[in-house]
């Protein structure tokens, strides 16, 4: 079947079963080394029930990429929304934090693709990041910059424009995170929270009114 071609439509239960299938053994492998064949294996399905809903791997990557980053936002989204809204600044930010912390450790086969994507970029066209970006970055970073907005119209934050803080915030938090995380070893609980304790310090010491 041809990219061109449109696709046969799956039954619910097979097209996760590829997708889950898909997520894991990318997250293991990369985009480069994982097979449509183990794919197809790992899911129970034939090759050609696989091709008949995703022509290309390239498909199934960044279908599996998207859904995975709508999915983790959600998740997140559904946890910010959660936090009392009438807490303290420090325990705001805190509760923001271990949220970013959460939604990294929550997902670690969607952040194992993200990861090897970053590095086989230049397998993928330039819409395949565009996509994930949109479905997952972009939602997250707007739920964050929702709250410290608030927290800024009440004169409790001062400085940068609420994206930019939160850009900052997740860059202190989520990035710490992924520097630490190694696939397949889960992060012990300590050592989230000194991160979370630590990121949370150096951004109230910047953001906090003087």
């Amino acid at each position: 079947m041809t990219s061109t071609e449109k696709p046969r439509r799956l039954r619910p239960e097979k097209r996760r079963a590829i997708v889950d299938a898909a997520r894991t053994t990318f997250g293991k492998l990369g985009y480069v080394r994982a097979g449509t064949d183990a794919i197809a294996a790992e899911a129970g399905v034939s090759t050609r029930t696989l091709y008949n809903h995703f022509p290309t791997k390239l498909d199934l990557f960044r279908a599996v990429f998207s859904e995975g980053a709508a999915t983790v936002a959600a998740a997140f989204t559904e946890r910010i929304d959660a936090l009392p809204r009438a807490a303290d600044t420090e325990s705001t930010v805190l509760g923001i934090a271990r949220a970013l912390v959460s939604h990294r450790l929550d997902f670690p086969e969607h952040f194992a693709m993200a990861r090897y994507a970053d590095i086989e970029r230049e397998h993928f066209p330039a819409e395949t990041f565009d996509e994930w970006r949109t479905a997952g970055r972009q939602t997250v970073t707007r739920a964050v910059a929702a709250r410290l907005d608030r927290l800024a119209t009440d004169g409790q934050l001062t400085g940068a424009d609420p994206t930019e803080a939160a850009d900052q915030l997740i860059l202190l938090i989520a990035g710490a995170v992924a520097f630490r995380q190694r696939p397949g070893v889960v992060l012990p609980e300590h050592e989230a929270e000194r991160i979370v304790r630590t990121g949370v310090h150096t951004f109230l010491y910047g953001h906090s009114p003087r």
